[in-house]
């Protein structure tokens, strides 16, 4: 996956995947290491396409001094969305469903029909999909031990992180492509 995916993504996404093992100490040893595979990971970008989508919070606990610790909650979605950068600068997302609220508070506005974006948002800090190919090239070799420190790495001040708990997880990804399935 790193050096196909490279070619989609240029050395930010590359660097971040290179830099996984550097987190895997405080991902939790009770994740799974199975991948999410070719066919879910397809089913996953249906059921987005749809307008689903997943949220939760991710946890990321930090030594302080000898064996205090303090931890940290932030928000995460994957979600179908458009990024923009609005009038003053900012990044902004718009997002597929207008009645949604995103986790950082921003009201969300109905997406463009031909974009097709999807979006990984943790913290206020994302990762974007253009295609259905890099989409799945992605999240086929993902498993949740993967996944929990590639949240880390969007999130370059939790780089001291001793245990990172809530991320999405393979669950999280079936539930979203369960309609899929179903249907």
């Amino acid at each position: 996956m790193d050096a196909a995916y490279a070619r989609f993504k240029g050395e930010g996404m590359y660097q971040r995947i290179a830099n996984l093992g550097k987190f895997m100490g405080a991902v939790p040893v009770r994740l799974s290491s199975d991948n999410v595979g070719q066919d879910l990971a397809t089913r996953v970008w249906a059921g987005l396409r749809s307008g689903g989508s997943v949220r939760g919070r991710v946890c990321f606990t930090h030594p302080l001094s000898g064996s205090i610790n303090w931890s940290e909650e932030v928000g995460w979605s994957l979600s179908a969305g458009r990024i923009h950068a609005d009038e003053l600068g900012k990044i902004q997302v718009d997002w597929k469903k207008s009645e949604d609220v995103s986790p950082i508070g921003r009201r969300l506005v109905p997406m463009e029909e031909k974009s097709e974006d999807t979006v990984l948002l943790v913290g206020t800090n994302f990762e974007v999909w253009r295609t259905k190919e890099e989409f799945v090239l992605f999240w086929q070799d993902m498993n949740n031990r993967r996944i929990a420190a590639y949240s880390a790495t969007l999130v370059p001040s939790r780089c001291n992180a001793t245990l990172i708990e809530g991320t999405l997880t393979k669950r999280d990804l079936e539930e979203l492509a369960k309609p899929v399935s179903d249907g």
